[in-house]
């Protein structure tokens, strides 16, 4: 029987409340007076997938061999197979999911180009009809891909309203 090893979870203690509302005051008074109707929350995380326990046996059978012919040629210890998942949630609808691509480094014209563009050419019409575009906040943690002035300043040609890492 093999083990199990229980995962540790995040818990909101004070400490971590008082620390995420000061990171983003502005959200936080926005929630607070009800004026989030118009706000996208974004966040992206990492997925890990293991079904085969870190272990995979590789074996070579020849097409014309019968069956007891399977001879084991190697071992591999694999790692698990992660992918990044970007995705904005508001009050109107959640937006289709981003896959990053493996491999890929999230600078900031990957992140332009990649991810917030679909976003704008296809989640927020859809979020967001008519007028109401004008007036979407879009809020997104630090990271540096987010972060940078050349993100920003896209974000400000774009007219789209983001909350920065140091409201």
């Amino acid at each position: 029987m093999q083990n199990v090893v229980k995962q540790s979870v995040h818990r909101l203690y004070p400490g971590v409340i008082e620390k995420r509302r000061s990171r983003a005051w502005r959200m936080h008074h926005q929630l607070c007076n009800e004026k989030y109707k118009n706000d996208v929350a974004t966040n992206e995380s990492w997925f890990y997938f293991d079904a085969s326990q870190g272990v995979r046996d590789i074996y070579y059978v020849r097409s014309d061999g019968l069956s007891e012919e399977v001879n084991k040629i190697a071992r591999n210890y694999l790692h698990p197979v992660a992918v990044l998942v970007w995705v904005d949630v508001s009050t109107h609808c959640k937006s289709q999911l981003h896959f990053v691509e493996h491999g890929s480094t999230i600078t900031s014209r990957y992140y332009i180009d990649h991810i917030i563009e679909p976003f704008i050419k296809y989640d927020n019409p859809r979020l967001f009809a008519g007028d109401t575009q004008k007036k979407m906040t879009l809020h997104q943690d630090s990271a540096p891909g987010h972060a940078t002035k050349v993100t920003l300043s896209y974000m400000k040609e774009k007219k789209i309203q983001v909350i920065t890492p140091t409201e």
